[in-house]
């Protein structure tokens, strides 16, 4: 005899983001022993149910385009780093503030940056971040993560599509592995 009880609960908001249900189910197990039940343990069982608010946004078509929507992140004191999140037409279907760092860094790591972008139902993604200084020349460290990013997406099927850095007075930076440069 198993006796169930469930318990729903559905997040839902006009804000335009996408709705998370959480659906939680507890199960008494119980044996019989001797003519008698008795209770053995509870079991659970947790899912995650991914509803859609709005629907996606135009295409993003280009880097500038998108550097030019995120420059207020220039306005920050510490790294932020924001995680874009996209269907199979490069349209934006939800965007997360994975870290806040530094002045002068942000720790991340895939296993953050992917597992929002999962549970989004994303194709790709592109990873922002500001720098603080003002200069958005990639660092050492940004190539490291951008080849950290790149593989983790590969292997997820979720590819890294950019990987831009926000400076000062509009300037950004994409890393890829031909170029380097600097953009306005």
């Amino acid at each position: 005899m198993i006796e169930a009880s469930r318990c729903e609960s559905a997040a839902s908001n006009n804000t335009g983001t996408t709705g998370i249900a959480l659906v939680l189910s507890d199960a008494r197990v119980y044996i019989r022993v001797n003519r008698r039940w008795n209770k053995i343990g509870n079991a659970y069982r947790i899912e995650v149910v991914r509803t859609r608010i709005r629907e996606p946004s135009q295409p993003l078509t280009s880097a500038s385009a998108v550097a030019e929507h995120y420059r207020t992140l220039q306005k920050y004191d510490r790294e932020h780093l924001v995680r874009l999140d996209l269907d199979n037409a490069n349209r934006l279907i939800g965007e997360e503030t994975v870290a806040i760092g530094t002045a002068n860094m942000a720790l991340m790591s895939p296993r953050e940056i992917f597992m929002g972008a999962l549970l989004n139902g994303a194709v790709r993604i592109i990873i922002l971040h500001n720098h603080p200084g003002g200069n958005p020349e990639p660092s050492r460290e940004d190539v490291e993560v951008w080849k950290r990013l790149k593989d983790a997406g590969e292997i997820l099927h979720v590819p890294l599509l950019d990987f831009m850095i926000i400076g000062d007075h509009g300037r950004y930076a994409c890393v890829d592995e031909n170029t380097l440069e600097v953009r306005e």
